[in-house]
């Protein structure tokens, strides 16, 4: 048995006068899916840093309490041993890497909780193809989309087959398809290789229907509650009604007035791979242009225009989840 439990556990930043989190009592159940949501800067990310190991190693002051895996108290766990117990995925994957090549990465990773040589080039091979990404294999990390990364990530965790996996809100960089797949992903590795899932998140997209356990940290008390199934549904539904707006912008004309940026006769293709071949483009004066397409497809590194590419007069706040705007893009007046 692997459950997460936590023991009357309190944190305090330093130089803060109040408590980020306040005696919190709760388990995060073996071999279970389990949410946990809340506002930003509510303490969701400190609580998995600690669960993770990473606090107080990396923040100098020590919470109250306990954190145990089953019958072991973490910090009876050395450091270099934590990794057998727990791995994290964050938020930003630019965190995650030593290494320079995604081949590299791995080898490290298994290297550092030593795995037997010989045994390294079957379990990198297993976990790439798990996540979607054999042929990443051997490409530098810092070419990668940041949904490229993000399964990246994912595949370092598979490879260290650590019981407990803890992911910081993990899906930011990614487009909603993708996203979908990785939560899949996570649900698989649950169902089907035994771990224990604790993700955090503010956006409840695509979780309703397969987590476990959804747990609520509040932000006025700081302290986690688990919500009953009538409690669950309701903050479901409030999300996805925040997740629609109807509004529709005219689309402009496509000429050279106004445009301050042209793209001609533009072609991307790195890795000899063509994303994109483009006769014209333009770019407009004083209009917020809404660049969005599948992960992968190179509109992060280059700005690059798609189908579902054009700008309007409308400020990008006026989409509601730029993860997944692609889906809902307004439809132009007749």
């Amino acid at each position: 048995m692997t459950d997460v439990v936590i023991h009357d556990f309190n944190y305090q930043y330093p130089e803060s006068d109040k408590k980020v989190l306040n005696n919190l009592n709760l388990t995060f159940k073996d071999n279970h899916f389990s949410l946990l949501s809340g506002p930003s800067g509510s303490g969701k990310s400190t609580l998995l840093y600690f669960i993770a190991g990473l606090y107080p190693r990396f923040i100098g002051n020590d919470a109250t309490g306990s954190i145990t895996f089953g019958d072991t108290n973490i910090k009876e766990i050395a450091n270099n041993q934590i990794s057998a117990h727990v791995a994290m995925m964050f938020q930003n994957p630019n965190q995650q890497f030593a290494m320079d090549t995604v081949i590299h990465e791995m080898t490290f990773v298994l290297e550092n909780i030593r795995t037997e040589p010989a045994k390294m080039d079957g379990i990198i091979t297993r976990s790439l193809a798990f996540c979607g990404i054999t042929k990443l294999r051997d490409r530098v990390i810092n070419t990668l989309s940041g949904g490229e990364k993000q399964r990246v990530a994912l595949a370092c965790i598979v490879a260290m087959d650590a019981p407990v996996i803890v992911l910081d809100e993990p899906f930011a960089s990614i487009d909603p398809d993708s996203r979908t797949d990785l939560i899949h992903k996570l649900k698989d590795l649950q169902e089907n290789h035994g771990k224990t899932i604790i993700l955090a998140d503010h956006d409840l997209g695509d979780y309703e229907d397969l987590i476990d356990e959804f747990y609520y940290l509040d932000p006025t008390s700081h302290q986690i509650r688990l919500l009953n199934h009538d409690e669950a549904a309701k903050f479901f539904a409030n999300f996805e009604s925040t997740q629609r707006i109807d509004k529709r912008f005219a689309l402009p004309t496509q000429s050279d007035d106004g445009a301050i940026l042209k793209l001609r006769n533009f072609k991307l293709d790195p890795h000899n791979a063509l994303l994109l071949s483009l006769d014209q483009f333009n770019f407009y004066k004083q209009k917020t242009t809404l660049i969005t397409g599948l992960t992968g497809l190179g509109n992060r590194p280059c700005s690059t225009p798609s189908p579902s590419c054009c700008p309007t007069k409308a400020p990008l706040s006026t989409t509601t989840n730029p993860s997944s705007v692609s889906n809902r893009w307004p439809t132009p007046k007749t």
